[in-house]
């Protein structure tokens, strides 16, 4: 973060004079903010969802209130302002880009009066995928987007959210139900120490594109099937080949025939133009793929409070008036565009009895993977309980 540090220093110390002249006690000190005020009694003394057990904890109505629009009134004269960097793999022709990314940052750009800024880099032209992460914790780039799973090996909670058989049945309920882990649990766990997700969501079924056509269950057999390290384990399951690699090493691979498929979202193939090179798409309803757009603590603390406020409430904007049924919309966007783009795209679908006997396949992954948790003392089958409890939840109003 740039801040015009100069003017900002002089500015504040003027009025501290004032203010101490005058015997005010008014405050930007960032205790001021929800985490910090947030009582000692709900830190989990492990650091652990089991420690924080969701039956205990999750509310029966886990929608937020509305919050009240953060002040639009002109930034005061010579005020500071703040500019940050934000760095995405996504192209700016992305939907998401369109129309999660940017409607959050210009949410923030406009509640604060102008007062922050920030310098966009799209299309991994900073950081690629899964290097946004890294890079805002290292202070390469103040903010960004990037997924989970891209990120090999860091988020093995969060994981959990991604295996087949979690049980949300379409974006919209993934992204309630990552709002509610985001909220209760990613502050207390050590793979986000010193790091603050503003939002996270669900990118919905995800698809199997590549040269080569998958039209059955038994076309998977033998396959090299691009993944990364939480999906890896349901390609082997199924019988193809898994081969880790990152998005960016994609395009080449199709085009050589290196690998015969890749799995990613629908919006993936238009951010790195996979489309070009892939005439087949099956649509894969399995395993869930989380996004989100992270901060450094200590960056969003060193805002004023009434900035820091701004972003905390963006947050829930985007959550109640974006998240919630935009993301399984954008997947039928970006498949539409592909196609137009590639008239001999083939979107296939799976039969009844292959999507049923996948399904089967892989639900035993999901308690697999919490006990590999609970092994570690990170409360994994509490957790694999509350997201087959909230997913149900979910499903029933939003399915």
């Amino acid at each position: 973060m740039r801040i015009k540090r100069i003017t900002a220093i002089v500015l504040t110390l003027v009025l501290v004079f004032m203010l101490a002249a005058c015997g005010s006690s008014s405050t930007t000190d960032s205790s001021s903010t929800p985490a910090a005020n947030a009582p000692a009694a709900d830190t989990p003394a492990a650091n652990t969802p089991a420690a924080n057990t969701p039956a205990a904890n999750a509310p029966a109505s886990t929608a937020p209130a509305s919050t009240a629009p953060a002040s639009t009134e002109p930034a005061p004269a010579n005020a500071p302002t703040f500019s940050f960097t934000y760095a995405t793999s996504n192209s700016a022709e992305s939907p998401t880009y369109l129309t999660i990314e940017k409607p959050f940052l210009d949410r923030i750009r406009e509640k604060s009066g102008g007062r922050v800024e920030f310098v966009e880099y799209v299309g991994g032209s900073l950081l690629g995928a899964g290097a946004v992460y890294n890079g805002v914790m290292d202070g390469v780039v103040d903010m960004g987007f990037d997924m989970p799973a891209n990120v090999a090996g860091q988020f093995p909670v969060t994981a959990l959210l991604e295996q087949s058989g979690q049980g949300t049945l379409n974006a919209t309920s993934g992204a309630a139900v990552s709002y509610e882990f985001i909220t209760q649990f990613a502050p207390t766990l050590s793979e986000y120490d010193g790091m603050r997700v503003l939002w996270m969501a669900d990118a919905g079924p995800a698809t199997l594109t590549g040269p080569a056509a998958i039209r059955t269950l038994g076309d998977i057999k033998g396959k090299q099937i691009r993944t990364n390290a939480v999906y890896n384990v349901a390609i082997e399951r199924l019988g193809g080949t898994a081969v880790i690699m990152n998005m960016s090493d994609v395009y080449e691979a199709f085009s050589t025939n290196m690998i015969d498929s890749g799995w990613f979202v629908a919006d993936a193939m238009l951010s790195f133009s996979l489309h070009e090179v892939a005439n087949y798409s099956t649509i894969w309803p399995f395993n869930h793929s989380m996004i989100f757009c992270v901060i450094a603590q200590d960056t969003l603390q060193a805002l004023p409070a009434d900035l820091q406020q701004v972003f905390e409430e963006a947050a829930v904007w985007l959550y109640e008036e974006v998240l919630l049924g935009i993301i399984d919309n954008n997947r039928e966007s970006s498949l539409a565009r592909a196609q137009s783009e590639n008239t001999k795209l083939e979107i296939i679908n799976l039969s009844a009895d292959d999507l049923a006997t996948i399904t089967e396949t892989l639900a035993p992954l999901f308690d697999e993977s919490a006990k590999k948790l609970d092994e570690q003392g990170l409360g994994g089958t509490e957790l694999m309980n509350w997201i087959i409890d909230r997913a149900a939840y979910y499903n029933s109003i939003y399915s």
